[in-house]
């Protein structure tokens, strides 16, 4: 079991911080940073906060 831990640790690091920079990326596309709050009232806008929050209190 060591041996498919130590492969997919390092996949599943480099997944996380992908699937991170992507998402800031995406939103920073989508959303102005100044309107980020304000975007909170449609539902793009909450799911995003819900995933942000999500990602934030469990990151593995």
């Amino acid at each position: 079991m060591s041996k498919l831990l130590r492969w997919f640790t390092p996949l599943a690091a480099l997944s996380l911080i992908i699937i991170i920079l992507s998402g800031i990326y995406l939103m920073i596309f989508v959303v102005e940073p100044k309107d980020y709050v304000k975007a909170w009232v449609l539902p793009y806008g909450q799911m995003l906060l819900l995933k942000h929050i999500s990602i934030h209190i469990c990151p593995y």
